[in-house]
């Protein structure tokens, strides 16, 4: 699963950000233009560890939670295939392998290369009809879910065809552990491997309009401990569009159906990302970022302006996420 990279400077800002890393689908149906301009808030908890991802639906006001241990690997069907997620929210890695060498692979040590999902780049190559993919899996790459490497690691086969796709999972001395067989669905189809042979639901059955989650950024110019790094921000649906709005330019108040021809709009998937707040030394927490907005497009003429207003609940946890937005 299923929330820009910003050119940090050597010395001042990257020193900066050292200090703070060490301290911290597409609607099948057209949308009703949004009626109003009312102004709504909505609040998801994601518990002061983050261990909760948030999907939301704007347009009914609706929060659908999930805990982030819940799957492993998430499988859409694609027109030629298959792409398989790996669960970044757990900060997990894939160690793709030749068949040979990952039948007689039983050390995730001497794996030469690990990859990890980003929001727009999977770490696992897509996966043809009639192809196998090989690979190990690091579930929890801080061990802060899977302490026990027996858990923490698992080889994993797939093989993909025009009617559905297998994966089978196994110890790293080879011992089959679990396997499954799925038809193609135009749903995600997810998977925990502790649970052999079932799919998992994640998804509400209405459709997710944003995501509030921890995710993994690539800070390509950070020394390499910290390049692929751990945030906690907002995610868009693959496939929709939103746009950064700059409040120095017009006020979230100001802005309208009107002001829409001004945006530049993108499908990346961190376009909001997580820098809607930033971490103060002063009072050692996080404070919202108020010169910036966005608007969502959740279909056909219906768009959301939303801006986050607050990271903390009534009692000063952190992790609730709190947003005001409105239809345009």
């Amino acid at each position: 699963m299923m929330i820009k990279a910003k050119s940090w400077h050597y010395w001042g800002k990257g020193a900066l950000l050292l200090l703070i890393l060490s301290a911290c689908m597409r609607p099948e149906k057209p949308w009703p233009r949004p009626t109003g301009t009312d102004m709504t808030t909505l609040v998801a908890d994601l518990g002061s560890e983050y261990d909760t991802v948030a999907f939301l639906s704007l347009s009914q006001g609706l929060v659908h939670k999930v805990p982030r241990t819940a799957w492993d690997l998430e499988i859409h069907s694609t027109g030629s295939g298959y792409q398989v997620w790996t669960n970044a929210t757990l900060y997990a890695f894939a160690g793709v392998l030749d068949s040979a060498t990952w039948a007689g692979t039983t050390d995730p040590s001497s794996i030469p290369s690990w990859q990890c999902d980003l929001p727009d780049k999977a770490a696992l190559p897509p996966l043809s009809y009639d192809e196998s993919l090989t690979f190990v899996l690091d579930r929890d790459k801080g061990g802060i879910f899977y302490t026990n490497p027996a858990q923490r690691y698992q080889k994993i086969q797939l093989k993909a065809t025009a009617e559905g796709i297998t994966v089978r999972t196994y110890t790293m001395s080879g011992t089959p552990s679990g396997e499954w067989t799925l038809p193609r669905s135009p749903q995600p189809q997810y998977l925990s491997l502790d649970k052999p042979g079932h799919t998992i639901a994640i998804l509400p059955p209405w459709e997710v309009e944003l995501i509030l989650t921890r995710y993994v950024h690539y800070y390509p110019d950070q020394p390499e401990q910290f390049r692929y790094y751990p945030v906690v921000g907002a995610l868009l649906p693959m496939g929709r569009r939103a746009a950064v709005v700059s409040a120095s330019e017009i006020s979230f108040e100001d802005f309208t159906y009107a002001s829409l021809s001004q945006l530049q709009w993108t499908t990346q998937r961190d376009a909001i990302g997580y820098d809607w707040k930033r971490y103060s030394f002063e009072t050692g927490t996080y404070v919202i970022d108020f010169s910036r907005y966005y608007v969502l497009e959740m279909g056909p003429e219906a768009y959301y302006k939303v801006q986050f207003v607050d990271f903390y609940d009534e009692a000063g946890r952190k992790g609730s996420v709190k947003l005001r937005y409105s239809g345009l």
